[in-house]
């Protein structure tokens, strides 16, 4: 071969490819922890709320010689006479491990009195000795009547698979609780659709006065010059800095039979008595009013900021008027920035729980509270995550077409 020679190696299809990837993945490392956060910390707990709001193993694990008997039962054909020791063999077992309160839990969801039913029943059942003819229907019934009924059998049957729509039909009022005689109940328990539109409710009013407040505050920080524009801005960021609890507990300093709005009433001579003001509708709106205020402000804001004055200047130049002008000009290019301020403050509100729990009544109190209560008090997490799923997917119905838009008459940009 001649020494000026030179040869020449094309890259193969499988060196372009890796080299491809290559690129892909160093494109994308400078973003890995952000993904591994949002898995970590958004995509496994959604995945749990939506798992745990479909299982429902609680009686097929406790009871699985029964449920695995009357599985195929139909309410209207006679009860397999077999069930009967099932049942039994399978309460003595569990009552003898200790770990009855989710079998007793989950009955009385669906049975009105059905705790009753399963610990009554418990503490009078004996397995029989060694060797003895047992009637197992007379041993059952003798524990506890409800058992001659068909209404237990029933929620045992309907819980026989480990996965259900059980808790998101309880979530959204679609299940029929049982009495002891087998009919629907009058006793239904909580109005969880009433609670969300509640919810739904007192976020759109907070959401509008944010706007309505927020909107004139944004225009006058953009307007103003010098030190007073700065602060605007600092009187915005320092309630945004200071807890919500504290915020939240300062409302209620002000709002008490002996606080400050009620001696400023009285002073005035507006009454002669304090005014009920806390714990009520208008101090939950108002405490979440104040506290929202900045993150509607903000977005504002950032928007008016980069809207050039000459638009409004050519507008008036051209014969209209200080409001015509900033109705038609100023207005439309603020939208974006008042849709973001407005979305984020609604999706916030529906997950209020602090500031309604403190300053809001009974009847104040929204999805959040309710979802904590499942969580701590009573050790429903099936309902508490069927309830979450539920008001996230309403967060997400709803931002996601809003976001569009806003990204659509902002070019592009949130």
């Amino acid at each position: 071969m001649n020494s000026f020679e030179t040869s020449i190696v094309l890259p193969t299809k499988d060196s372009i490819k890796v080299r491809g990837v290559r690129r892909r993945l160093l494109a994308i490392a400078p973003a890995l922890p952000l993904i591994i956060f949002l898995a970590a910390f958004f995509l496994l707990p959604i995945s749990a709320i939506f798992f745990y709001s479909i299982q429902d193993d609680a009686i097929s694990n406790s009871l699985p010689r029964t449920t695995a008997i009357i599985k195929g039962w139909s309410k209207g054909s006679p009860l397999p006479t077999d069930a009967y020791e099932a049942v039994v063999r399978d309460l003595v077992e569990l009552n003898s491990s200790g770990n009855i309160g989710a079998l007793s839990q989950r009955v009385g969801n669906e049975l009105v009195g059905g705790r009753a039913v399963i610990i009554g029943t418990m503490k009078k059942l004996s397995a029989p000795a060694s060797g003895e003819q047992a009637d197992w229907r007379l041993r059952l019934e003798s524990a506890h009547p409800a058992w001659k009924q068909k209404a237990v059998w029933s929620v045992i049957g309907n819980a026989s698979n480990t996965k259900s729509f059980f808790y998101l039909k309880w979530a959204t009022d679609q299940l029929e609780k049982l009495d002891a005689s087998g009919k629907i109940s009058s006793d239904q328990g909580y109005a969880f659709l009433e609670m969300f539109k509640r919810t739904a409710l007192i976020s759109l009013g907070v959401t509008l006065l944010t706007v309505l407040l927020g909107y004139p505050l944004a225009y006058v920080m953009v307007e103003a010059k010098g030190k007073w524009a700065a602060i605007l801005l600092l009187m915005v960021l320092v309630p945004f800095w200071t807890s919500l609890l504290v915020r939240s507990m300062s409302w209620v300093v002000l709002l008490q039979s002996n606080g400050v709005v009620n001696m400023l009433l009285q002073y005035i001579g507006f009454s002669d008595s304090s005014i009920q003001l806390l714990y009520t509708r208008f101090a939950t709106v108002a405490a979440m009013t104040q506290i929202q205020l900045p993150f509607t402000v903000l977005p504002m804001y950032s928007v008016m900021k980069t809207i050039p004055r000459t638009h409004v200047r050519a507008a008036r130049s051209l014969g209209a008027g200080p409001l015509t002008a900033h109705i038609t000009v100023f207005l439309p290019q603020a939208l974006p920035g008042i849709a973001a301020g407005a979305l984020l403050t609604f999706i916030l509100c529906l997950g209020y729980y602090i500031t309604p729990a403190l300053v809001g009544g009974a009847a104040d109190q929204m999805a959040s509270y309710y979802i904590a209560r499942f969580v701590n008090e009573e050790l429903n997490w099936g309902l508490a995550s069927a309830l979450s799923l539920l008001l996230t997917i309403a967060a997400v119905l709803i931002a996601i077409p809003l976001c569009r838009q806003i990204m659509r008459r902002n070019g592009g940009r949130i």
